[in-house]
């Protein structure tokens, strides 16, 4: 209050000495150039309105060409569209056609013959299926059956009965395409399907050959094959009236619709009506003189179509009005395609808007000038009240500088003229001195921050949403073998493969939405290492609470992640050494089993020394998988296995079975070989069958390959891709079902692999590919 006197005095003083006040000169002044600024605001602004109006006419008119072409170019392109669709499926509903008749004779004839056989001869039953089928016919009565025997005599042809009795297996179409042979080939093989001859039509006389689909189905009761055709050109002829039908009913805008015509004039619809009496548009012109089917067809071959402008009569006038249209061809069915608009629309559409907009205009002048009256009438008030009220401005002025603490440079109080303003700078330092105090604790605590991120055990980095790197730890710059300015202004994609990149950028979607994760990845090193991290990712968010980057902390795991994997492995060993023993030996167990059994019946010295050697293999097969696992858990070590041996054992175990070996290899494996290739055999043996085996060894480059062949009955195609299925079984003679899934599984964990094909004429063959010593 004493500052707010001292101002009040001095400005008295002031006021006293010049005859005027400065609060009423600063009034008036500011009252003038209020009145000023109002008056050529209302000119100016009433000046844009009538701009405005002007403009908007133009691009009225403008936007409602530009928007009926686009509506008529897209309702073209949508019938160009439907056309297209419809002939993609010309081929495909005739095709249906064809398959259903064929259909409906088929069970024709089979329920005849279902009715009658074992009651009447064949050839009675011949002919009742032949009188059924004769009299049908379909399409307009272009659509018949015909049935040929698989000798290639003609047993039914409603259409040239003359050919029924003969053998017409030599008949030739247009083409040379041998007719019956080529659809008795067909039915041998798959039993039916889709044939295309080539003919001319009977009664065109054009010269012409026409595609002719038709389709064929074997009826085994007589050997015969049953048929029927159609010419491709007549499924699209009856297509082209559908499309004429629903083209016709299009309709758009107020009096939109969708012209048709052909290039060569003739008129298929117009004014949205199908042309019922053949009509040309030759001898129409345009008001230029130019010939409208010429403009029309100029359009219809440009690829992308075009806009054409001409005169032509609306469907509810008959003078014609000029009109812009959009043309497109077809041509392969040489078809106009077009839609279009009369201009006088625009200017009836013009005439009402101008009519409304200069309405409106009045209304807003009359609007403007009140509300600048009204605006200088409280300019006044406002002026009178602030000025009024200038105590009240210098408290805020006041309190101004109090807010200002936020700066840390104090005010200069000797180049301050006024005490008063002396206070407002004692007021301003004292703030400064508080601002300074509190930006010391804030770095204590910065400090305090520093400290922690510094010696965290774990990495720390902070990035922004492009994975640039802004900050790393120590620990960081340990983890990623780079010094720490190495790593600042680097990209997270210089530290990972394009995958791992990829996953980065995924996650970093998250942090975007606000969301933390966390996720492995790995590093490639400088040092050409790659490590294995946890990393834990957070949003990284500014003042604004906008999440401007993540920060990240991460932990190598690359030892721990090798020691899960290896215990993985030793799993699947001891699994799989499990599942070998209990399979194999119970193969010996059932083999030991009925040795005792036919040597209780017969009491022949041979049973019983076969189950010893029965007996032996199974302690052998337990010695086995000893080794196996001893070589698992000393890493994997492999060691060359010869083949000669390998088969010369296998020979020994099964010496009732003719073998033929051929070629010979040095393969890298464990133990376990010896269990896959038994497993093959035995599965020929005991399951195929068979009482020969054929084994072809041969290296290639860097493997060998052994092709393990019997002569037993063989694989089904449809199981081939199931047999190495963990409990697969198929038959009376499928076991536990592990088999060949062991052999599988050995096999991958030696790194090796199998296959299973025919073998001609009969049997199977086993291919395993395996590492070379």
């Amino acid at each position: 209050m004493h500052l707010l006197k001292i101002i009040k005095n001095k400005v008295k003083k002031m006021t006293k000495k010049q005859g005027k006040g400065i609060s009423r000169i600063i009034l008036l002044g500011f009252i003038s150039i209020t009145v000023i600024s109002i008056v050529l605001t209302g000119f100016f602004w009433i000046y844009n309105i009538f701009g405005i109006f002007q403009n908007n006419i133009r691009a009225e008119k403008s936007d409602f060409v530009y928007h009926q072409k686009i509506l008529i170019q897209n309702e073209v392109e949508s019938v160009i569209n439907y056309i297209e669709y419809n002939r993609s499926k010309a081929e495909n509903i005739l095709k249906n056609k064809l398959k259903n008749r064929l259909y409906e004779a088929y069970s024709i004839a089979l329920h005849i013959y279902n009715e009658n056989s074992g009651k009447r001869p064949n050839s009675e039953i011949q002919k009742m299926v032949k009188d059924a089928l004769r009299a049908i016919r379909f399409n307009d009565g272009r659509g018949y059956y015909f049935a040929v025997n698989l000798n290639g005599i003609v047993e039914l042809d409603p259409d040239s009965p003359n050919l029924e009795g003969k053998n017409m297996i030599d008949l030739q179409d247009q083409k040379g395409n041998l007719v019956i042979k080529n659809k008795i080939d067909l039915v041998k093989k798959q039993e039916e399907g889709f044939i295309i001859d080539f003919w001319e039509k009977a009664g065109l006389n054009d010269g012409n050959v026409y595609a002719k689909i038709t389709f064929v189905k074997k009826f085994a009761p007589f050997n015969w094959y049953i048929g029927t055709g159609e010419y491709l050109d007549d499924v699209e002829k009856e297509i082209k009236k559908d499309i004429q039908d629903r083209v016709s009913d299009i309709r758009f805008g107020e009096e939109g619709y969708i012209f048709v015509n052909k290039f060569d004039g003739t008129q298929l619809i117009t004014n949205g009506k199908l042309v019922n009496e053949y009509k040309n548009l030759k001898d129409l012109e345009d008001i230029d003189g130019t010939e409208l089917l010429k403009k029309e067809v100029a359009a219809a071959q440009m690829k992308d179509g075009d806009f054409i402008e001409y005169s032509f009569s609306k469907m509810t006038e008959d003078e014609p009005i000029s009109k812009i249209s959009y043309i497109k061809g077809i041509p392969d069915w040489e078809w106009i395609v077009g839609a279009g608009f009369y201009k006088d629309d625009i200017d009836k559409l013009i005439s009402n808007i101008e009519y409304e907009e200069r309405t409106e205009i009045r209304k807003n002048v009359i609007k403007i000038a009140l509300i600048l009256f009204s605006l200088l009438i409280l300019s006044i008030i406002i002026s009178r009240w602030f000025f009024l009220r200038l105590k009240r401005n210098f408290e805020v002025f006041e309190n101004f500088f109090i807010a200002a603490t936020e700066k840390s440079q104090q005010i200069d109080k000797s180049k301050l003229d006024y005490q008063e303003f002396h206070k407002l700078a004692d007021l301003a330092n004292a703030m400064i001195n508080e601002h300074i105090k509190d930006r010391k604790i804030i770095i204590e605590s910065e400090l305090k921050y520093k400290n922690l991120v510094e010696n965290q055990g774990e990495g720390i980095i902070i990035g922004d949403l492009k994975e640039n790197l802004e900050f790393a730890n120590p620990a960081a710059s340990r983890i990623l073998g780079l010094s720490r300015e190495e790593i600042v202004n680097k990209n997270l994609k210089d530290f990972v493969s394009k995958e791992e990149f990829e996953k980065i950028r995924r996650q970093t979607s998250n942090r975007i939405e606000g969301v933390s994760s966390t996720y492995e990845l790995m590093i490639n090193r400088p040092d050409g290492q790659q490590r294995e991290l946890m990393i834990t990712a957070t949003p990284l968010f500014d003042y604004q609470k906008k999440v401007v980057g993540s920060i990240g902390i991460f932990r190598d795991i690359t030892e721990w992640n090798q020691a899960k994997r290896q215990l993985e492995k030793n799993r699947q060993l001891l699994e799989l050494i499990n599942k070998i023993l209990r399979h194999d030996l119970m193969n010996q167990l059932v083999a030991i089993q009925s040795g005792v059994n036919l040597y209780s019946r017969d009491q022949k010295k041979e049973y019983l020394e076969e189950t010893y050697k029965k007996i032996d293999s199974s302690i052998e097969l337990i010695r086995k998988m000893k080794e196996l696992e001893a070589i698992e858990y000393s890493k994997h070590n492999l060691k060359p296995i010869d083949t000669d041996i390998l088969f010369k054992k296998m020979k020994l175990m099964h010496p009732s079975i003719e073998y033929q070996i051929s070629g010979r290899c040095m393969v890298m494996a464990n133990e376990s070989f010896y269990s896959v290739v038994d497993n093959i055999i035995n599965n020929a043996i005991h399951h195929g069958g068979t009482r020969k085996i054929s084994i072809e060894i041969e290296r290639k480059n860097r493997n060998c390959v052994i092709k393990i062949s019997d002569f037993g009955k063989g694989i089904p195609d449809k199981i081939k891709s199931s047999i190495f299925d963990e409990g697969f079984k198929n038959g009376t003679t499928g076991k536990s079902g592990l088999g060949l899934y062991i052999v599988k599984e050995a096999l991958n964990i030696i790194g090796g692999s199998v296959e299973v094909v025919d073998n001609e004429p009969q049997g199977a063959t086993f291919i395993i590919t395996i590492k070379s010593q």
